[in-house]
C-alpha cells in the first residue's frame, strides 16, 4: 500500500495525471479479493471508470472509498 499511504513507491500525481488502478492492482495492493473491489464500484460506493470492458479506479476515489469506510 505504498503509492496510497504515501510512504514511497510512485508518485500520486505526475503532472497533474492522477494513478488510476485496475480491478485486480487494487484488490493486490488492498489485500481484498477482486469481487469485493467490484461490488463496492456496483453498489456506487467505489466511483470507478469503465474503459472498454475494464474498470479503474482513481487514486483519489480510493482514499475517498477507504476514509468512508474507516469512518
Amino acid at each position: 500500500m505504498d503509492s496510497l499511504s504515501g510512504t514511497g513507491g510512485p508518485s500520486t500525481s505526475t503532472a497533474g495525471i492522477e494513478r488510476h488502478y485496475t480491478t485486480r492492482e487494487l484488490a493486490e495492493l488492498l489485500a481484498v479479493h477482486q469481487e469485493t473491489i467490484r461490488r463496492e464500484a456496483a453498489r456506487g460506493r467505489l466511483q470507478s471508470v469503465r474503459v472498454g470492458s475494464d474498470r479503474r479506479y482513481s487514486e483519489s476515489a480510493v482514499r475517498a472509498w477507504l476514509n468512508e469506510r474507516a469512518a
